[in-house]
């Protein structure tokens, strides 16, 4: 094994860890909030379906989590939903909330990291229509390399990456004091739970939003590449999109969507 291998292994199972102590809690105080970032998720899920006529008929949620992207998927049409995680909290939860809320939809469960997934050439891939991939690349060693390979194995399926952070260095102090102003705010309406003691942080890496978009365009791909924030209320979120009109730059989050430049087969 060589070091970059090592370093790329320490990095999954110190995430791993973190994971699975707060697994079980990790949606506490977090309902509001998921509220505001349903809608959003839902116009982009629809834009992109408007766009691809295949979409989102079988869907791979990366990093699925106790289900957010995997629900909202399949309320916007999913036929079938593979769930991916590291975590087995995770994926049960997950799981248990698609077979409860979305009965028609079938679910299959895969317990391994993005690259394991995609290294050990699993059959499903093929027959993957969209890949979500939310909140999960700044925990991915190599992104970059692991999602080049996924895009040249299928190049007619669809990528929704978002909910992922621009790089540190490229935010501004406005944007810093509007995200400090609007959970204090949160706090104040809201009155969340505390959160349950954790352990050590996790890991997380810097993701280039320009030179994933270029590797998508280059492997065939069209795509569309935009900014946003998430906030906790509704007020700051109106107040940010006004703000974004007269500066584009604001936005602490990308979403990079990608899709074939020949357009996926009609399901």
């Amino acid at each position: 094994m060589t070091d970059t291998e090592r370093e790329a292994n320490a990095i999954v199972e110190s995430n791993k860890a973190f994971y699975e102590v707060c697994a079980r809690d990790y949606d506490q105080g977090r309902e509001h909030f998921y509220q505001l970032e349903g809608k959003r998720v839902a116009r982009d899920l629809q834009a992109l379906r408007d766009e691809c006529d295949a979409v989102p008929g079988t869907v791979l949620d990366v990093g699925c989590g106790t289900g957010f992207f995997s629900l909202a998927a399949a309320r916007s049409g999913a036929k079938k939903v593979h769930c991916l995680d590291i975590d087995v909290t995770f994926l049960q939860a997950t799981r248990t909330r698609l077979e409860t809320q979305c009965p028609e939809v079938e679910t299959a469960i895969h317990k391994a990291d993005l690259g394991a997934f995609v290294s050990e050439g699993d059959e499903d891939l093929a027959r993957i229509d969209l890949f979500i991939l939310g909140s999960v690349l700044q925990y991915v060693p190599d992104c970059a390399e692991i999602l080049a390979q996924l895009a040249r194995r299928t190049p007619r399926a669809a990528f929704y990456i978002t909910s992922t952070r621009f790089p540190a260095r490229g935010r501004r102090l406005l944007e810093n004091g509007l995200i400090a102003l609007d959970y204090k705010l949160h706090k104040v309406i809201r009155r969340p739970k505390k959160r349950t003691d954790l352990p050590s942080s996790k890991v997380t890496l810097e993701v280039d939003a320009e030179s994933l978009e270029r590797m998508f365009q280059e492997c065939g791909f069209r795509t569309r590449l935009c900014r946003y924030t998430s906030f906790h209320t509704g007020f700051f979120s109106r107040l940010h999109r006004l703000l974004a009109r007269v500066m584009p730059s604001l936005g602490t989050y990308f979403t990079l969507v990608a899709v074939p430049s020949s357009g996926p087969e009609r399901v």
